[in-house]
């Protein structure tokens, strides 16, 4: 593995979530008013759940990148936690970018 490609520590979390966010974003899409979600979850943003979303409400664009940026490090938590130890930048940007869909 050629240097560079692995990070690790707070500036690697930074940059796997840099490089998770425009595939997340691409593949979410953005809404600013909450709908339900094919199951019938109140959503918003880029997929935001959770008891802070109800029917209604409208969010500003700084409002959803800040539930983006709380979400994609729930999801990094995630693929750490089941992937410990140090893994390629790109596989640990993608594997965050699954969790968040999943």
């Amino acid at each position: 593995m050629s240097k560079g490609k692995v990070i690790a520590g707070g500036a690697g979390l930074a940059a796997v979530l840099a490089l998770a966010a425009p595939l997340i974003q691409k593949w979410e899409g953005v809404k600013y008013e909450t709908y339900l979600d094919p199951v019938g979850i109140p959503t918003v943003c880029y997929g935001h759940t959770g008891p802070d979303v109800r029917m209604g409400q409208k969010y500003t664009k700084a409002q959803c990148d800040a539930f983006l940026g709380e979400d994609m490090r729930e999801a990094n938590y995630y693929v750490n936690k089941c992937i410990p130890g140090v893994k390629p930048l790109g596989a640990e940007a993608a594997l965050t970018s699954a969790v968040f869909n999943i």
